[in-house]
């Protein structure tokens, strides 16, 4: 039965990591598996491999808790794989609205990393700035670069294609997946975020849907790596830097509005519609009273999460 428990457990965190703006970290401590999934990927080193090529492979397995973690990452998989198709269409079919749900989850979430913060001074406040804008150069500059491609290229398939096969966007993408599985340790952060701030969150879903494994494959060795790398030094950070590294995640996460701006100057190209990085102001009608509504629904939505979250926390 407890399989089942933690099989399940794993689908609500996968559910969270495919939702911008909903922490797969905040999930698993409220499930109270947190500190026991992080322990279990920490120990993911240099013993463990020792192990395993030393022919211990029990061993080695019973020290990274491996059955655990394959329930707990097979139910979060299942979860992403039903879940993808689904993020895909509103995100082609409904743009602005969809885009706005997100702006919804994510403003009430910063308040988890805010309370993180074991203090609130210059240092912190300069870091705070550093992210704002090192996630604004970033995302103007990618921004920039993509809007001249789409002026530049006639048939959008081969955009697609060039983008996100070219050497460059594979390692990005491995990059990213790194980047992403590491904000599992963080509640308040979660992976499809990470994907969103580095615009690599539709390349992601449409790779799923598709079952592009040139993609995936990149993607799947840079969450290897994270796993193995990035984890420990973000743990190291957040040991030693602790505000200062809280600080600098909010200044992404502040900084991460401008690119999520729903309402974008929209191109034609081959006959179809492409929205550029280019941010406007939204015409009144239809379009803006159904991405303000999405707003609030995601905004609500995480808004009694974290007051569930904090009544489960009093209790316990």
């Amino acid at each position: 039965m407890k399989y089942i428990i933690d099989l399940i457990k794993g689908l609500l965190i996968g559910v969270a990591n495919i939702i911008p703006g909903i922490s797969g970290g905040t999930f698993a401590l409220i499930l109270g598996i947190y500190e026991r999934l992080i322990n279990a990927i920490g120990n993911i080193d240099i013993e463990f491999v020792k192990e395993l090529f030393s022919r211990r492979i029990l061993t080695a397995l019973k020290g990274i808790d491996f059955w655990f973690l394959v329930r707990i990452f097979l139910g979060a998989i299942i979860s992403i794989v039903l879940l993808s198709r689904v993020i895909e269409y509103f995100l082609e079919q409904q743009h602005d609205s969809t885009y706005a749900f997100f702006i919804g989850l994510i403003i009430p979430s910063i308040a988890v990393p805010w309370k993180m913060m074991q203090r609130r001074k210059t240092p912190e406040y300069i870091w705070f700035m550093a992210g704002v804008i090192f996630l604004l150069a970033l995302s103007i500059g990618f921004g920039h670069l993509n809007d001249q491609k789409l002026e530049i290229k006639a048939e959008a398939e081969l955009l697609t294609a060039v983008d996100i096969h070219s050497a460059w966007q594979l390692i990005f993408a491995a990059l990213s997946g790194a980047l992403a599985i590491s904000a599992m340790i963080l509640p308040g952060i979660s992976g499809s975020f990470v994907m969103l701030l580095l615009g690599q969150y539709k390349n992601m879903v449409t790779a799923i849907n598709n079952r592009d494994l040139i993609f995936i494959a990149a993607l799947g060795i840079g969450m290897a790596l994270g796993i193995i790398m990035f984890t420990r030094l973000l743990n190291m950070l957040l040991k030693k830097f602790h505000s200062q590294t809280i600080a600098f995640l909010i200044g992404l996460m502040i900084a991460s509005l401008y690119t999520l701006w729903p309402f974008k100057k929209v191109i034609e190209q081959g006959g179809e519609l492409y929205h550029t990085s280019v941010n406007i102001m939204p015409e009144p009608g239809s379009n803006l009273w159904i991405s303000l509504l999405s707003f609030a629904v995601g905004f609500f939505i995480v808004w009694i999460f974290l007051k569930t979250e904090k009544s489960i926390n009093r209790e316990s």
